[in-house]
């Protein structure tokens, strides 16, 4: 179950939206990650000098532990693969699996531009699915959503507990603490194969002021251009 602390700064982070932070970096590491399947290698990326299969990774203290497999970063951390790129305040990457355990102001910069933030996740070796704890993310037209946890099914399909989403602008720092209209629930599933986001017992607030529960609510990607 995610903690009060968690949800209380995913709420936080959705209300001061999600940002680029200044990093400073001291020692480096770079190295091949496991091979790529062809389906892998076929698919677009960002041109980061790396290739498909090439893995980079710095930070303040960078030390390998050969027999625990792991490269622990400590201290402005960003590491980048396929055209994503990490950022956090220690990592952990097993060099056998794969997985990569990072926390601390979590930044996830995706292929599409996309960012997401967190207090902790644990992530596949392709960074696109695993779990979150303090999750937030801004998506296209401003939308946001905020979840006390995450969990990342597949590249696609996104579960959060105790969430709340909203496409309005907030803005707190001017006197506005709540958008103008946002949805709250125990639950919220985003499909993008189907083009979906799911509720479950979803309270619709306007103003702050809850109006309206349903135990089941759903309505298009915000992502989608158009669809009723």
């Amino acid at each position: 179950m995610p903690t009060a602390r968690a949800l209380a700064r995913a709420r936080r982070a959705l209300l001061a939206g999600v940002g680029l932070a200044a990093l400073t970096f001291g020692a480096a590491f770079a190295q091949d990650a496991p091979t790529a399947t062809a389906a892998d290698a076929e698919r677009t990326i960002i041109d980061d000098g790396l290739g498909a299969q090439g893995f980079y990774l710095e930070a303040d203290t960078v030390t390998r532990d050969d027999t625990a497999q792991t490269i622990t970063a400590v201290g402005g951390v960003e590491a980048r693969y396929r055209g994503r790129v990490l950022r956090a305040e220690k990592v952990i990457y097993n060099t056998q699996s794969g997985v990569v355990e990072a926390e601390g102001d979590v930044l996830i910069i995706g292929d599409d531009g996309s960012i997401q933030s967190a207090d902790k996740v644990l992530l596949d070796r392709d960074l696109t699915a695993g779990f979150a704890l303090g999750f937030a993310t801004r998506l296209e037209n401003d939308a946001k959503i905020a979840a006390g946890s995450l969990i990342r099914r597949s590249p696609t399909v996104d579960e959060m507990n105790s969430a709340i989403y909203t496409p309005c602008y907030v803005c707190a720092d001017k006197g506005h603490p709540n958008p103008t209209w946002s949805i709250q629930a125990d639950q919220v599933v985003r499909d993008r194969d189907r083009q979906i986001v799911y509720y479950r017992n979803a309270v619709i607030n306007v103003l702050g002021v809850p109006v309206l529960y349903t135990p089941i609510f759903w309505h298009a990607d915000p992502e989608v251009e158009r669809q009723s």
